[in-house]
């Protein structure tokens, strides 16, 4: 697996402009919706708040995985997002979260969903490719380093 299964130069923003958690959330929602006309008839922000609802998604080290399964998705669908300033998103550590990588889900596929919540999340464990993802600024940029395997 690899993040391109699941994600599109499109669905890049190099730089978000949300200051909150919701903001944030709101940014990349309109970023999948616009992106994928499939989720157009989803509420991806009200699916992807009540998921943050429930525990934050954010980890240590400046990501956060924001996700949520939906019903009737025939596939999975993803965003990638960067905030040069980062963003309180209840990470365990206290620190703000630069990195975002928002995963959307078919509800009837949990254990295809959880195979790519570990590939992303292994794909961020490496310290250099955190640095680069944190320096590049170009949707191009950001969509090369993603799809190289963890």
């Amino acid at each position: 697996m690899v993040s391109t299964d699941f994600i599109q130069p499109n669905a890049i923003a190099p730089i978000l402009k949300g200051q909150s958690r919701d903001e944030v959330l709101r940014e990349l929602s309109t970023l999948l919706e616009n992106n994928y006309p499939e989720l157009a008839s989803q509420d991806v922000f009200s699916l992807l708040r009540a998921r943050e609802e429930l525990s934050s998604t954010a980890m240590d080290g400046g990501l956060a995985i924001p996700h949520a399964k939906v019903p009737r998705l025939e596939r999975m669908y993803g965003a990638f997002g960067r905030s040069p300033d980062g963003v309180i998103f209840g990470a365990p550590d206290g620190g703000r979260s630069h990195l975002f990588f928002v995963l959307i889900s078919p509800e009837r596929n949990a254990g295809g969903h959880l195979m790519a919540l570990a590939h992303i999340s292994r794909l961020f464990k490496d310290d250099q490719r955190r640095k680069n993802l944190l320096s590049s600024s170009t949707a191009a940029e950001l969509f090369t380093l993603l799809q190289s395997n963890p």
